[in-house]
């Protein structure tokens, strides 16, 4: 379904949310309609690692988030995807990021845990009834 920023609330996360509660809940009552909605294939997230601010000698932050991976939350990164901008405006890339899906992107209860954004790795698995 994917995150929302801390103390808010996003509509559409919420509907997707309850869909897929009621689904879950009409499928383990054994209900004909929730198993005719199920997919085929479902995509899963597995970790692969999570990324730190750039930081200078004694530890301090050295660049933020470039604006457009702000955006980019649970979509697949290039590597010329810009992912901090330094204070000076200037883009860092990653050269190991083509493919993976950024998540948890400056998510603010992950700063004093020194994780700027998490990568995972798209899986797809078939569903079996």
């Amino acid at each position: 379904l994917g995150p929302v920023a801390q103390g808010t609330l996003c509509p559409n996360t919420y509907k997707k949310t309850m869909d897929l509660l009621l689904t879950t809940l009409k499928f383990l009552n054994k209900s004909d309609e929730a198993i005719s909605n199920i997919n085929a294939e479902e995509e899963i997230h597995v970790h692969k690692k999570s990324i730190d601010y750039p930081r200078d000698e004694g530890g301090d932050l050295s660049a933020m988030l470039h604006p457009q991976m702000l955006e980019m939350s649970f979509k697949s990164l290039k590597n010329e995807t810009p992912v901090f901008q330094t204070f000076e405006n200037e883009n860092i890339f990653l050269s190991d990021v083509a493919g993976l899906t950024a998540v948890f992107i400056n998510e603010a209860a992950y700063y004093e845990k020194s994780i700027a954004f998490s990568l995972c790795e798209k899986i797809p698995v078939k569903t079996v009834i």
